[in-house]
């Protein structure tokens, strides 16, 4: 990495899952952006449109806006890390209710309401059925 590069870490929302990307400090805020998304679509094999938000406001903040305002001149001087979060998942999750929580199917009945980590604990407290209608 060189001095003209920032490397930012980048939580996905609602998760544990972390990657750090490196940029140069040249790009403008859409470049960020636009490569920060198309890095961690590459990275997690996801066609699901993906936005940014700046940690610090919360998962749920408004994503970061498309500008031609250089990345140096955004961070100046701050230390940074994001959230990246996908667009559109605006149903919570039927045992959290964590709004935009990425929801998988677990059970032969379809159901794709439940987070991963809600299915996690929901395997460790020994509940194996789905919890909208009880199918496995």
């Amino acid at each position: 990495m060189t001095q003209s590069e920032f490397r930012f870490t980048f939580k996905l929302a609602y998760t544990c899952s972390i990657r750090q990307y490196s940029f140069s400090s040249q790009i403008t805020m859409r470049e960020f952006i636009e490569s920060a998304t198309q890095q961690f679509a590459h990275d997690t094999l996801t066609e699901h449109p993906i936005e940014v938000v700046e940690a610090g406001h919360g998962e749920t903040a408004d994503a970061l806006a498309p500008s031609e305002e250089a990345l140096y001149t955004y961070v100046n001087g701050r230390n940074l890390a994001f959230y990246i979060r996908f667009v559109g998942l605006h149903e919570g999750c039927v045992v959290c209710n964590i709004p935009n929580a990425i929801r998988v199917q677990y059970y032969q009945c379809e159901h794709d309401n439940l987070c991963m980590e809600c299915h996690v604990r929901c395997l460790r407290a020994n509940t194996l059925t789905c919890p909208i209608c009880r199918s496995i």
